[in-house]
């Protein structure tokens, strides 16, 4: 039996940002929402999940803020 997962690679944000309206429909910040659908999806139950270096728009932000 399956008890969590992780992403390999990086998920876009309008994808995380569904699911946490999913699982948690009365949010509308952001950072709730994610954190919604990190938990719904159990996705920091093998690794912890790090939304700067695993959402596509916050790495690509990064980076080209170097």
């Amino acid at each position: 039996m399956a008890t969590g997962c992780e992403l390999v690679g990086l998920i876009p944000l309008q994808a995380l940002l569904a699911a946490g309206r999913f699982y948690a429909p009365e949010q509308t910040d952001e950072t709730a929402l994610i954190r919604a659908a990190v938990n719904g999806l159990s996705l920091s139950d093998v690794k912890p999940f790090n939304p700067q270096e695993q959402i596509l728009e916050y790495r690509l932000k990064a980076l080209t803020a170097r």
